[in-house]
């Protein structure tokens, strides 16, 4: 049968069954991570000078995919965060803030781990690692071949997924991967963009300069506009799996803008 690339870290890090369980999730999330490194086109980019109000913002990201495709329920983390940080090496700080600044802004507790060689790594529900070129590249050519696809996943620089999510969200398990060998701003617009997006928050807003949540701007924290779309998709009045219209009648009544 297909033979899925597996990552492997360069130190003793999972026992057995942990191995096990990361590594048949991730043969989920090579399927779902060409949403995010090779996605369908998806509608023409928002153009960077178009006003758009708090709410207008908020259904861009929250009631849509990357590729566009509308979303029939608001998707949201409502357990507290339990990162474990892999490979990071210099930006480790770096992934550490962005996990903070996003547990004080959507109000969410966080704790974080530091992957070390031969430690028990606990049950986290966040994983952020770093991981080389090639393991990338392995990742999404598999992904790109389940699906029938002759395209390279040459290229790809990081991904985030959570599989399961959908159907057991109080079990689900938050992958993000990122390139080791990228430029320090493109690492860390990585690191800002994935981690934000794992909130729940998937759909782009390409072709603006004032978010992260769009491809390519080098954004390297979050926003203003950014904090405040993460504040009402957190707001107490919405949960996770509300029929996207009711969620919008909701934010309608929330927001002034």
């Amino acid at each position: 049968g297909e033979q899925w690339p597996q990552l492997h870290f360069p130190f003793s890090l999972w026992a057995a069954h942990a191995v096990a369980t990361f590594a048949g999730m991730l043969r989920i999330l090579a399927v779902l991570a060409l949403t995010a490194c090779a996605a369908s086109p998806g509608p023409a980019p928002v153009a960077s000078n178009e006003p758009l109000s708090l709410v207008e913002r908020w259904e861009r990201v929250a009631l849509r995919e990357d590729d566009g495709r509308q979303v029939p329920y608001v998707r949201r983390w409502e357990r507290p965060l339990d990162a474990l940080i892999v490979n990071a090496g210099p930006y480790e700080p770096a992934v550490k803030q962005a996990l903070w600044h996003l547990g004080d802004v959507a109000e969410l507790p966080v704790t974080i781990t530091l992957a070390r060689r031969g430690m028990d790594i606990g049950d986290p529900n966040m994983i952020v690692a770093f991981v080389s070129e090639a393991e990338m590249e392995a990742t999404v050519d598999a992904a790109l071949r389940a699906r029938g696809q002759s395209r390279s996943g040459r290229g790809a620089t990081c991904f985030g997924a959570t599989p399961g999510f959908a159907a057991a969200p109080d079990e689900a398990v938050i992958y993000i991967y990122i390139r080791n060998d990228l430029p320090e701003r493109r690492t860390r617009a990585c690191i800002v963009q994935e981690t934000a997006q794992a909130l729940g928050l998937v759909g782009d807003l390409d072709g603006r300069s004032d978010t992260v949540f769009a491809s390519g701007t080098g954004a390297t924290i979050l926003t203003p506009a950014d904090e405040a779309v993460i504040r009402l998709h957190y707001s107490p009045q919405l949960r996770n799996g509300m029929p996207s219209a009711e969620a919008r009648s909701v934010v309608a009544n929330l927001s002034p803008s």
